[in-house]
């Protein structure tokens, strides 16, 4: 979609909660009907909600295993980045960042901080919320955040699942729109098919020692049974 138009309809939207441009994505609309429902105003420098102490430490400690498993597959992803104004993250399922990894002017202007929320109550139309909506890969250019403040930005992100289909964290790439190329969200889903294969043979790794340590307890019990 040209850009100019993309513009143009948010405005449209800002204006009479509708827009008769039919190329927006139906994620965004969506997205954008559910902060005009919460009230959001579009030209307020809307807040990330950050968490206290205590409750960032808590989440640190739920998400433990998902950060020890992910965060090597960010730190190589921010290799081949580096220098570009890419920021990566991590979050909970709620969208509480959890990690990040980028340059640090950049993480400072986007206020990517450690726990804080990146619902769409808090900062409006952007990647991170809506895969929390719709558990499906998205990518939100300027415009499309309804918020204006974060119209210079394109974000893409990922749901990681587990080995039950659950959804246990997003994995988000964000930068400025200058700056995306055709392959960036390519590499946030190798990235996520990476993660999710580690989770898939870590958890693989515990049945099998469980399995390995039910053997030997039958093992025992039976060699201590009197004849």
């Amino acid at each position: 979609m040209d850009k100019n138009e993309a513009y143009y309809a948010q405005e449209e939207f800002v204006r009479t909660d509708q827009t008769n441009i039919y190329t927006i994505k139906s994620k965004i609309m969506e997205s954008w009907k559910r902060c005009s429902t919460m009230g959001l105003n579009p030209h307020k420098d809307i807040c990330f909600n950050p968490v206290e102490n205590w409750q960032l430490n808590k989440l640190l400690i739920e998400n433990k295993e998902l950060i020890e498993i992910a965060g090597p597959f960010m730190y190589r992803l921010y290799e081949i980045l580096q220098g570009s104004g890419f920021i990566i993250m991590l979050t909970n399922p709620e969208g509480n960042i959890l990690k990040t990894f980028g340059d640090a002017d950049n993480m400072e202007d986007a206020r990517f901080v450690i726990g804080g929320c990146w619902q769409e109550k808090n900062v409006g139309t952007n990647s991170i919320g809506i895969v929390i909506n719709t558990k499906e890969p998205v990518q939100v250019s300027e415009a499309d955040h309804n918020c204006q403040k974060n119209h210079g930005w394109t974000c893409f992100a990922v749901p990681i699942f587990d080995n039950s289909n659950n959804m246990i964290g997003l994995f988000s790439l964000s930068g400025y729109s200058s700056e995306v190329h055709a392959h960036t969200m390519g590499l946030v889903v190798v990235a996520v098919e990476a993660i999710e294969q580690k989770i898939k043979i870590r958890w693989q790794n515990h049945q099998l020692c469980l399995m390995n340590k039910a053997a030997v307890l039958l093992n025992t019990s039976r060699r201590t049974i009197p004849l």
